[in-house]
């Protein structure tokens, strides 16, 4: 166990932390449901694939919160192997009302669980949180300590993403659909951001792929002029050659600028946002 502390962590199925995090760290993750014409299924048992089949029908899919008994389960399972404080990270109040449920069950605990606010999600929150590990390796950090890196994580983040197809968003009312339509048409690569209350939004149109690398970049590049430390999560959904370029643009910035890369946003984002795209988030600190 790589966590020396007694901080105990939980997540939601919807963040991209490695299996291997989650074992060294004992993470434990609470799981969304996902509703289709042909299963009722907790996320944690859906495979990419598996939602990938069914993207084509999209009025039967759908999906569900975890309940607050989900999240208290998981604070008693980590305070019955002996952690003292609880922290919970979930996505997005803004997308989902996993936060709610969160914080529902917190309530019972008497101060023990702190939920994050976060306004990010999926890689980004994944991202965040590696930034982090070092903090639960060193037995000295008290959870008060490790709550305020965790908000000033969320507080610097940033998080942009663009899809080669809008019908996802435009179906799941987070787009509009004159701009879906616009974007489709004109070949748009639409630059979307989560806003302050943690809801998604149209941040930028661009037509050329290069100048979606240059924002990238120069969005990686401002963090790495402002802080001594940056953490930047590339996430490539089917496009390998955009994530290879992406990462060569990064390597020419100056800055102590760690990269990491994960190719899935898992099951209920692949819902909301299709099959195809990539993004990018990055966090620092000093």
């Amino acid at each position: 166990m790589k966590n020396k502390t007694k901080i105990g962590l939980v997540i939601d199925s919807t963040t991209t932390l490695s299996k291997d995090i989650i074992k060294d760290y004992g993470v434990e993750v609470v799981s969304l449901n996902i509703h289709t014409a042909h299963f009722d299924k907790k996320e944690v048992d859906v495979t990419d694939e598996e939602i990938f089949e069914e993207l084509h029908d999209l009025k039967n899919i759908k999906t569900s919160s975890p309940s607050p008994y989900d999240f208290t389960m998981a604070f008693e399972r980590l305070f019955a192997a002996g952690f003292k404080h609880v922290v919970a990270i979930p996505l997005s109040k803004g997308l989902s009302s996993t936060y709610n449920s969160a914080l529902l069950a917190a309530s019972d605990f008497e101060g023990k669980v702190t939920v994050i606010d976060t306004n990010i999600g999926n890689y980004g929150l994944a991202n965040i949180i590696e930034s982090t590990l070092f903090m639960l390796e060193d037995a000295s950090t008290t959870a008060q300590t490790y709550v305020e890196a965790l908000k000033q994580r969320v507080s610097t983040c940033d998080l942009t993403f663009t899809l080669t197809e809008l019908k996802h968003l435009v179906n799941g009312g987070r787009l509009s659909r004159v701009a879906g339509l616009m974007g489709t048409l004109l070949k748009i690569k639409p630059m979307i951001k989560f806003d302050k209350e943690g809801k998604l939004f149209l941040a930028a149109k661009e037509f050329l792929m290069s100048s979606v690398i240059a924002n990238f970049t120069e969005m990686v590049n401002k963090f790495a002029k402002a802080y001594k430390n940056v953490f930047v999560k590339i996430v490539d959904m089917n496009k390998n050659s955009v994530a290879l370029a992406i990462i060569e643009s990064l390597k020419k910035l100056k800055g102590n600028i760690k990269i990491s890369r994960i190719s899935t946003v898992r099951p209920t984002f692949h819902i909301h946002v299709g099959k195809f795209g990539f993004g990018i988030t990055a966090t620092a600190f000093n």
